[in-house]
């Protein structure tokens, strides 16, 4: 295995979509960062972006069709299907969780849908105990961690809302989350969308560097602990059907994005890059890094998934929006 610098990664040559042009190769300069990814597929308005390999060693390029974990993107199609539960009138944003999961009526009896969605709720962060002390544990084991835990003096960006609301849709539908995201990321026409499954079959694999001087595989995706809150896989080709769709649906927009009086809104969060405000959210999950945003009005919007966990996401959307 080698080690790819990033300014070799961006200036390959791009790929080509049915619904967009191919661009010209741009120019990563200014980015000095290494990284270990093996592949990058990026989209904006105006083109599409592929280079790499899906593996080191391997000859299968990337392109619009690989698969990626992406992260926390995963709480947009979340948040959707909470929007969708409460236009059934399963739930409402004054619903109180623990009216629904037991679990959290100790510590967390008045925690709202609302607080989880925008990140309003003071119930703490679980991903640094995945890490550091729980071995691979199921959903089950980590909303019990979750439960046992003081609430938080303030209120900040917690994974837990999300794993939360998940298994919230799951008591409300009766089905499994993985289900619900199936069924509606079909509707979006998102065909490769789907949660990740433990192993590596079907999708790029994911890279880390512990040592500078070369890529190592990063471990195993833990889809059970990562659950509604960061599991889910998909490609370029999907975020972009998505994007369209969503900015077709007026309703749906207003409700995820709330205002910019705050940063997060119900799933996207607002954000400034490249000098210009967009909604949208990154997400690092063990080997791979993703990032989208979208303009109101849908005056430029970009997709970037690569398959490290290393990659410096924004500073790469940054020159895509650049050229």
């Amino acid at each position: 295995m080698r080690l790819v610098h990033l300014t070799l990664l961006l200036t390959a040559t791009s790929c080509s979509s049915p619904t967009q042009n191919a661009r010209a190769p741009f120019s990563a300069q200014g980015v000095k960062q290494s990284t270990t990814a093996s592949a990058f597929v990026g989209a904006t308005k105006q083109g599409t972006y592929a280079a790499g390999t899906e593996a080191f060693g391997e000859s299968k390029s990337a392109d619009m069709e690989t698969v990626f974990a992406i992260g926390s993107l995963s709480k947009t199609l979340t948040a959707i299907l909470m929007y969708d539960a409460i236009q059934d009138e399963l739930a409402s944003l004054e619903l109180q969780v623990a009216d629904v999961l037991p679990e959290l009526e100790h510590r967390f009896a008045e925690t709202t849908v609302e607080e989880c969605l925008r990140h309003q709720s003071l119930i703490p962060d679980y991903v640094a105990a995945v890490n550091e002390e729980l071995n691979s544990p199921s959903t089950e084991e980590v909303l019990s961690w979750i439960a046992a835990q003081p609430p938080l003096a303030t209120r900040g960006y917690s994974n837990s809302n999300y794993l939360i609301l998940g298994l919230l849709l799951e008591s409300l539908r009766g089905e499994p989350w993985e289900k619900l995201v199936h069924e509606r990321a079909q509707g979006f026409g998102m065909g490769a969308t789907s949660v990740c499954s433990s192993n590596d079959s079907g999708r790029a694999r994911g890279y880390t560097r512990v040592d500078p001087n070369a890529p190592l595989p990063a471990r195993r995706l833990t889809p059970d602990a990562s659950y509604a809150a960061g599991a889910i896989c998909s490609t370029v080709r999907d975020w972009t059907v998505f994007l369209k769709k969503l900015q077709e649906d007026a309703e749906l927009l207003e409700w995820l994005r709330v205002d910019d009086r705050t940063p997060y809104g119900r799933g996207p969060e607002h954000f400034r890059i490249a000098g210009r405000t967009y909604w949208g959210h990154s997400g690092k999950v063990s080997g791979f890094s993703a990032f989208w945003g979208q303009q109101s009005g849908d005056e430029a919007w970009f997709v970037a998934f690569m398959n490290s966990d290393s990659a410096d996401i924004r500073a790469i959307a940054e020159h895509m929006l650049d050229e």
